[in-house]
């Protein structure tokens, strides 16, 4: 497979750390057992299922110790991206938004919302080594490489090890504030409510 070489490695692990408070797995592949030859500039399609959507949305790739990866920008576009590396920024065709490497991940601003029933594609704006080549048993994961930065993409029909999250976006609602009593009526109620209190104590 174009850009890979076999390993030895080990079954891939599941996600030890916890999740943050409300968020979900979107999309998923740990199964691939092979690391690239070199750094290259690399791309992930995803589908998503029906739901949604998602905000709050964090991607990381893995590397041969199946440990998360990210360095540099990842690139997040609303269709296959046609330019090489190089021409990728946040005005390029497609580019919906970006998020820079931080603890493994690329964490995108809170107002980035995906769609259930969507593809999307993430790309990388630095050389990665990263591990995949095997499918996740969807037949539309896709994943594409560049050599350099100046280089077109190869796709490929398998995936990168990767692991996409977010929060489900809950529904805006109103709340309905109390309306205070004037405070006329406020004294009114009061005092009837004290008259009420003097006639109990004469009827005893």
């Amino acid at each position: 497979m174009f850009g890979f070489k076999s390993l030895a490695a080990a079954a891939a692990a599941a996600l030890c750390s916890a999740l943050p408070g409300g968020a979900v797995t979107l999309n998923e592949n740990l199964a691939g057992d092979t690391t690239s030859s070199a750094p290259f500039f690399w791309g992930q399609k995803v589908s998503l299922d029906a739901g949604g959507p998602w905000n709050d949305i964090a991607f990381s790739f893995y590397d041969q110790n199946t440990d998360p990866l990210a360095i540099g920008a990842l690139f997040l576009v609303s269709q296959e991206f046609a330019g090489t590396p190089d021409a990728l920024s946040d005005t390029a065709p497609g580019v919906l938004a970006s998020a820079q490497a931080e603890n493994d991940m690329y964490s995108f601003a809170s107002n980035v919302v995906l769609q259930g029933g969507e593809d999307y594609w993430f790309y990388t704006g630095s050389a990665l080594s990263l591990t995949g080549g095997a499918a996740s048993g969807d037949p539309d994961e896709q994943y594409y490489l560049a050599g350099t930065g100046g280089s077109g993409y190869f796709s490929f029909q398998d995936g990168v090890n990767h692991s996409l999250t977010g929060s489900l976006v809950e529904a805006e609602t109103d709340a309905i504030a109390p309306v205070p009593l004037p405070a006329g009526l406020v004294l009114l109620v009061s005092a009837l409510g004290g008259f009420g209190l003097l006639r109990a104590r004469k009827a005893v």
